[in-house]
């Protein structure tokens, strides 16, 4: 949160269906999935929700991180400061990286986009599958994020025991290893599962620079990304008893970060860093009756951040700050299958968002800041005409209570104004599926979302952002429309889905960055994005899977000014295309290939600055002998890392093109050739899944 902050980047502008009887096995947002022997990015073919299911097994690289796994699906933009470790978030369909809420089993990890989730310090292998919502999300989620919802599932039982470790470029190191127990007790069966994954890493590799004198190309050079270190262990641990009609899980997550803060590649930063710390807990209870299901889950998720910048290398004001986030949180959740064309479902939640600020160089703490949140969610899934038709509409309300947030630091100003504390709004959703044939669905979605202003929005950080208590919530509407079809002949089965989708933002919150380096968050106005997706699955002979994904996506700003009326919006680029495959060559033998490309997009609101497009390959090749596997992973297979771009894009009387590195965001350079050596064991199969 804080480095996004300091970076002062302008930040652009699903029902379930309940189930009819106790599920044998269902997904953490209570919806029922059948993840057996499925296909990359496969889905329920009448599912009315517009999600991908990527998981987490020997299809993909073992050096593949959760942003490699997120930017496979169809609609999603990956946005990346570096390398292995660096800080990576999702934009889905042009939304801004709040406007994407994600979840650790069900559980928020920035709730109402309070945040951005750094993707990175989530470890892949934690995890048995990753399911990604675009706009609509079920309503268990309690929450109407406007890009949509990203839900990591652990695994679902207590598995064989796993361990790994990798070596490669740019001193990395990685290791992690998993194990679970399970035994009969109290006349049921518990299970206990725990993974630990640690990774650490210099982070120096090679960036180009032109020493920030684009008319000198004699003092340009290519040197180490110093001061780029990361190092990071989490943990995940869940005990779980499982009776004859319920279930009660306990869960202790924990995550230790300290990383480097390099700055941008012509003004480095050699002494800037963040350490973090995140735990969540949760204790979850779920009875199961013939006929219905209630859950209720009660939570805490505390993250605490370091950040120091006593020299000022980043423009902070000499920053030397604490800051400490917590959310406490209870959600109740029912369902009912009164007959079976019909499984109404009601979701309660609420939850208390706390941050206090200390000045650790004065010792000086800011007095605690508090926001209550709460959301009522009645859906009414309707199965009509013999199944073919699924009607899922969703009736949810949200409140917002700020009363406890107080002034604006310095200047005393109230954040709320007196009788403004309470926001109230009305999201509904809707979503229709229809299933004309055994190999056809047709799917249509749409729904109201919101966005309020987040505490470092709202009342500023020492010196990077200053508050804005006139900030107003984000809203928006979305709609789509698509198509899911599948064939499975004697070779294999084929997978394609299509669809067209529409969104319309108002309010959007943005950083304007002043002279003085800080960044005020004002409401720019008004955007829109259309575009369409495209996903094809394939997998031959249970030897080859395939998945390829083409995203295009018309966005424009609609702020009533000359210079940014009809822009393209910041970092949304117009077309993007992935491709995966991976292969079982001979039992012993797996080959895999991956390809990303980005069209050109801009850096910023006027469209002056420019970021080329671009092509990244990735490859391995894994080895596997009884328990053990070795792998040999490539990423940026053709070292990627500059580009031509406009010399002086704001003068129409300089036609000049210089180079530049390849960046997400400009002045954080990606890295370059990547190579992972990685050695699993698992007794019963390096790739053996739950």
């Amino acid at each position: 949160m804080t480095l996004f902050a300091l970076l002062s980047l302008t930040a652009a502008f699903a029902q379930e269906e309940e189930p009819r009887s106790a599920p044998a096995e269902e997904d953490e947002s209570g919806a029922e999935i059948t993840v057996e022997a499925q296909a990359p990015g496969a889905r329920a073919l009448d599912d009315p929700t517009s999600v991908t299911i990527i998981e987490v097994d020997e299809r993909l690289s073992a050096a593949a991180d959760l942003a490699d796994v997120i930017e496979t699906a169809t609609g999603t933009t990956v946005v990346q400061l570096g390398g292995l470790g660096d800080l990576s978030a999702v934009s889905i369909r042009g939304s801004s990286l709040r406007q994407v809420q994600v979840f650790l089993d069900g559980v928020p990890l920035n709730p109402d986009g309070s945040a951005v989730v750094n993707l990175s310090e989530l470890p892949l292998q934690a995890f048995s599958r990753v399911e990604v919502y675009r706009g609509n999300a079920p309503p268990v989620f309690a929450a109407a994020p406007m890009g949509g919802v990203i839900n990591l599932v652990s695994q679902p039982g207590a598995p064989t025991p796993r361990a790994r470790a990798s070596v490669g470029s740019y001193g990395t190191l990685q290791g992690g290893a998993s194990g679970g127990a399970s035994a009969p007790r109290w006349g049921g069966q518990t299970d206990l599962w725990l993974i630990a994954e640690g990774m650490r890493t210099k982070g120096d590799f090679d960036a180009f620079s032109d020493n920030a004198t684009p008319y000198n190309p004699l003092d340009d050079d290519l040197g180490p990304r110093l001061n780029n270190q990361k190092a990071q262990v989490m943990t995940h641990a869940r005990a779980r008893y499982i009776g004859a009609s319920g279930r009660v899980t306990l869960v202790s997550s924990l995550l230790q970060r300290g990383e480097g803060l390099p700055g941008p590649v012509e003004s480095p930063a050699l002494r800037a860093g963040l350490d973090t710390t995140r735990h969540v807990g949760v204790l979850e209870a779920e009875r199961c009756g013939e006929l219905a299901i209630v859950q209720a889950r009660a939570f805490r998720t505390d993250r605490v951040e370091r950040f120091d910048d006593r020299d000022d290398e980043l423009g902070s004001g000499g920053l030397h700050q604490q800051s400490a986030f917590a959310t406490t949180g209870l959600l109740l959740h029912g369902a009912w299958a009164p007959a079976p064309w019909v499984n109404p479902s009601l979701t309660l939640s609420g939850r208390l968002d706390g941050v206090t600020q200390t000045d650790l160089t004065s010792g000086q703490a800011d007095d605690p800041r508090r926001r209550l949140a709460g959301s009522a969610a009645l859906a009414l899934p309707m199965h009509l005409g013999e199944g073919v038709w699924e009607l899922s509409p969703v009736l949810q309300g949200q409140a917002l209570n700020s009363r406890g947030l107080g002034a604006v630091p310095v200047t005393e100003l109230p954040i709320v104004e007196e009788g403004e504390h309470l926001l109230l709004a009305f999201t509904p959703r809707l979503g229709v599926s229809a299933q004309p044939t055994s190999w056809l669905a047709l799917r249509a979605n749409a729904g109201r979302f919101l966005r309020a202003p987040d505490f470092t929005e709202l009342f500023g950080e020492r010196g990077a952002i200053q508050g804005n208590p006139t900030l107003l919530p984000e809203r928006g509407v979305q709609a789509d429309l698509g198509a899911r079809a599948q064939w499975s002949p004697a070779w294999g089965a084929v997978w394609l889905d299509a669809a067209g989708f529409i969104n319309h933002a108002e309010d959007l919150i943005v950083l304007v960055q002043n002279a003085q380096r800080s960044s005020v968050p004002v409401n720019l106005g008004e955007a829109r994005t259309l575009g369409a997706e495209l996903a094809l699955t394939l997998t031959v002979l249970d030897r080859l899977d395939s998945q390829t994904n083409l995203t295009w996506t018309r966005s424009e700003s609609l702020v009533d000014r000359p210079e940014l009326y009809k822009n393209q919006l910041p970092r949304v680029p117009v077309w993007e295309l992935s491709q995966a495959t991976s292969a079982q060559v001979v039992p012993a033998l797996r080959l895999g290939h991956t390809w990303s490309y980005v069209d050109g997009n801009y850096w910023d609101a006027t469209n002056f600055y420019e970021a080329a497009p671009r092509a990244i390959h990735g490859a391995f090749a894994r080895v596997t002998a009884q328990s053990l596997s070795g792998e040999l992973s490539v990423l940026n297979l053709t070292n990627r890392i500059t580009q031509v771009v406009d010399r002086s894009p704001t003068d129409p009387n300089d036609d000049a093109l210089v180079v530049a590195p390849m960046t997400d965001f400009v002045g954080y350079p990606l890295a370059g050739r990547t190579l992972m050596f990685t050695l699993r064991w698992a007794p019963q199969g390096p790739e053996e899944t739950e």
